[in-house]
């Protein structure tokens, strides 16, 4: 072999080297991209399972609330996903908006005997007039708290408008509505 042909193959091996070397060091970029990658969807995976797990407990909490006998009481989880899945498709928010606002408003939803079909219509309003998530949750804990409120319902009823039934108990939203006019 030439002393030409030797240089030629010598710049050749150090140039695959080269590359080979660059090759090694995007893998490992690589590699170091998908764990971070992995690494991110394990914790999103955790997130939607706290909020689903926050939400199934939310919606027994609703479901314990009324005033049926305990085995009517639980709603199927067939239900609860049906009333989650069509309030999401049928307002302007998703489900983790909707999760976010049954988290806030939920309990007290709850305590005044509100049904998760009401709660969940009265947040898939307010999304359709742009108050989603957490903030229309709080807004509809904030309604709930006022109403439970003594002195609130004694204005409304100056006004006309009873907060509650016969017995004491706060009047469903609808018919607290219909009151106003």
């Amino acid at each position: 072999m030439s002393a030409t042909a030797n240089i030629k193959a010598g710049r050749a091996y150090v140039e695959v080297t080269a590359d080979s070397s660059k090759l090694r060091k995007s893998l490992g970029e690589a590699q170091a991209q998908l764990r971070s990658f992995s690494k991110s969807c394990t914790a999103m995976g955790r997130e939607m399972l706290a909020l689903g797990g926050a939400m199934s407990r939310g919606a027994l909490r609703l479901s314990r609330s009324a005033k049926a006998p305990r085995s009517a009481r639980r709603p199927k989880m067939s239900q609860v996903s049906d009333i989650l899945t069509a309030t999401a498709n049928g307002s302007a928010q998703t489900l983790t908006d909707l999760f976010e606002g049954l988290k806030m408003a939920g309990p007290q939803a709850a305590a005044a005997g509100e049904s998760l079909d009401e709660l969940c219509a009265a947040l898939g309003v307010m999304a359709n007039m742009g108050v989603k998530g957490s903030l229309a949750g709080t807004a509809l804990r904030k309604a709930y708290v006022q109403f439970a409120d003594v002195k609130v319902q004694k204005t409304l009823r100056e006004v006309g408008v009873e907060a509650t039934d016969s017995s004491g108990n706060l009047r469903k939203r609808m018919r607290r509505a219909e009151g106003v006019g």
